[in-house]
């Protein structure tokens, strides 16, 4: 097996839990229990957020492989939250939730937070597979972005179709959303402004949930500067620029 640098806080994870894996670019654990498999990835766009709502248990001074283990062994619990509560300890705040609301009712912003949700896979046949060119995306409208197969800028990708759609009504755009690294929508934002978000890109992409006009939504990591966009790359290709800043990145609502 070829040789791969695992870090001081990963290793002895895998010493103690043989069965608790961190697997790929984005922080995840793969956890298996009797028959039971279990993928816990980290929801990014959660970030720094915690839930008032549908708790099924709520632990200080844990871990996170506990944390993910009381996840695990509750047949409700589908996602839980990992919050640091002291830079002087490696103890967690721990919280699971059968499910949590898709609006800001219930979200408190809090700080040095981590959400992950517990899945048996990605649903779809494309979507966010590795790929090292077009032709690795044989999806209509899809194509290789950054190493990953995406829809292509601008079409929506459909929840229930697994497909990437032109347009999308409206009332069936959905909260979550496709990450384009290093890559703006110049102009056309929603007020005459962009406003400064300290909460980071999970604020960010909250504001963008909560107005209909929003159909992409830029956040200057920089900067913490977060620009809503009433147009798709679809719509306006000309103001669309892949791949330019590593300091901007864009993310696409999603469609029902």
């Amino acid at each position: 097996m070829a040789s791969r640098h695992i870090s001081p806080i990963v290793k002895p994870i895998l010493r103690l839990f043989p069965l608790i894996l961190l697997i790929g670019l984005q922080p995840a654990y793969t956890l298996a229990q009797s028959e039971r498999q279990i993928l816990a990835k980290q929801q990014p766009l959660l970030a720094d957020l915690t839930f008032t709502d549908n708790v099924l248990f709520d632990e200080d001074d844990a871990t996170d492989i506990r944390c993910a283990r009381l996840c695990l062994e509750s047949d409700a619990c589908n996602l839980f939250t990992l919050t640091e509560t002291s830079s002087l300890s490696e103890a967690l705040s721990c919280r699971g939730h059968s499910s949590v609301a898709k609006n800001g009712a219930g979200r408190v912003p809090t700080p040095r937070t981590r959400l992950y949700t517990l899945r048996s896979g990605s649903s779809s046949e494309f979507l966010e597979k590795p790929c090292s060119s077009n032709a690795d995306c044989s999806t209509a409208n899809s194509e290789c972005f950054n190493e990953k197969c995406l829809c292509t800028p601008g079409y929506y990708y459909s929840q229930t179709g697994d497909a990437c759609l032109a347009s999308c009504p409206t009332a069936q755009m959905q909260d979550t959303y496709l990450f384009y690294p290093a890559s703006v929508i110049r102009q056309h934002n929603i007020g005459d402004d962009c406003p400064v978000t300290p909460l980071g890109r999970g604020a960010c992409v909250e504001v963008c949930s909560a107005d209909i006009r929003c159909k992409n939504v830029v956040f200057w990591s920089h900067s913490d500067v977060c620009c809503l966009k009433d147009v798709t790359p679809l719509e306006a290709p000309a103001a669309w620029d892949a791949n330019v800043n590593v300091n901007a990145n864009t993310y696409a609502k999603t469609c029902l």
